[in-house]
């Protein structure tokens, strides 16, 4: 049976329901609005006890903004807060038994959630009420993705995952034999992930029955999620190479050089890809030769994934920025300070709503 690989949320042209807005994970959306300086904050929601290195790279979806987080109040404990597109306000709240280090996914009315022990968590969208959940063998620091069936997920014991959506339990696994944080790319009924040992691996699984059709090895880890377009897979590694891989083959059509590790994902357009360095870049580069077509340069490092709308990537910086680029020059249009580490932005309509490494939720709008 062949399975429908495209984001499957009713709203996902007016939502950023995952990790990148899709499961191609391209970091594009056509149907948001630029943002135009000046820019400021409509509402901040902070952390109700002090967090310890939590992710908060925020999905949205059904005017819903889900974040995971990490708390410390006598051990380690996790949590998935539900909060109000339009005020910021709590709606629910779900605690994990550990440290949520990766942002949820959104599907048709349930979250799609992980933590740090292992677990996939199903949850009501609405209410937080606990669906079912699965326990790998090992630390899970990615974002689920979903197909009409499937919840497919990668853990540190080394596997990737796939489970039913409805019920839990596993369809299939695949031993991969290296931790796995790379969140899963879908494209073309197939499954890629990256690895994150020293091995370096690129996967491509058959969506339905994990089956390897090809991989790849880089010169070391992955912790970048996959972009897929246009039959290429896009991917950004620790040995300071951006990748272009053929979907089908795994033949490599480009590599291009940036001079810095990543773990930015990189965002995919028509014509070219943005993605950040760890050495705090900006890069541009052409999609179809793998030229660099502008660099710029930022305060400190980017880890987070650039969010793309029309003309302008929307990138988190290390320093505390979050700052619009230019997608044709790579100029800086706008910059804006907030509290901590600013994860990987989502956007939907008008507005945009990220994250800080400090435990802070912001939602962006033009003032």
């Amino acid at each position: 049976m062949t399975e429908q690989t495209s984001t499957p949320d009713s709203e996902a042209n007016s939502a950023w329901p995952t990790f990148q807005g899709n499961f191609e994970r391209t970091g594009v959306t056509p149907n948001a609005t630029e943002l135009h300086e000046p820019v400021e904050s409509t509402w901040k929601f902070d952390a109700p006890r002090g967090s310890v290195d939590a992710d908060y790279t925020p999905v949205v979806a059904n005017d819903t903004v889900y974040v995971g987080a990490e708390y410390w109040e006598d051990g380690e404990i996790g949590r998935i807060h539900a909060l109000s597109l339009a005020t910021g306000a709590e709606q629910w709240q779900f605690d994990t038994r550990q440290a949520v280090d990766a942002p949820p996914t959104v599907a048709d009315g349930t979250v799609f959630g992980t933590c740090g022990d292992g677990t996939v968590y199903a949850l009501n969208a609405s209410t937080g009420a606990h669906n079912w959940s699965f326990t790998t063998g090992g630390h899970i620091a990615a974002t689920p993705t979903v197909t009409a069936e499937t919840v497919i997920i990668g853990s540190n014991d080394g596997y990737v995952y796939a489970l039913n959506r409805t019920t839990g339990n596993e369809t299939w696994r695949f031993h991969a034999g290296s931790f796995l944080q790379c969140h899963p790319t879908l494209g073309n009924e197939t499954v890629f992930i990256g690895s994150t040992g020293r091995d370096g691996h690129l996967y491509a699984l058959d969506i339905a029955s994990g089956e390897e059709q090809w991989s790849i090895q880089a010169e070391d880890h992955m912790m970048a999620a996959p972009a897929f377009d246009d039959g290429v897979v896009y991917q950004s590694a620790h040995d300071e190479k951006l990748y272009a891989v053929d979907a089908e083959t795994g033949v490599i059509q480009w590599t291009f050089q940036t001079g810095s590790k990543m773990q930015s994902s990189p965002a995919v357009t028509t014509d070219t890809i943005v993605v950040g360095t760890d050495d705090g870049d900006v890069l541009g580069v052409d999609r179809h030769t793998g030229d660099c077509v502008w660099r710029t340069t930022l305060a400190q490092a980017v880890y987070a994934s650039p969010a793309i709308v029309r003309n302008m990537a929307y990138v988190g910086c290390a320093d505390g920025s979050l700052v619009a680029v230019d997608l044709e020059t790579g100029s800086v249009r706008w910059s804006l300070s907030l509290d901590g580490s600013v994860t990987s932005p989502a956007v939907v309509g008008q507005s945009i709503v990220v994250g800080t490494t400090n435990g802070n939720v912001y939602r962006i709008d033009s003032a």
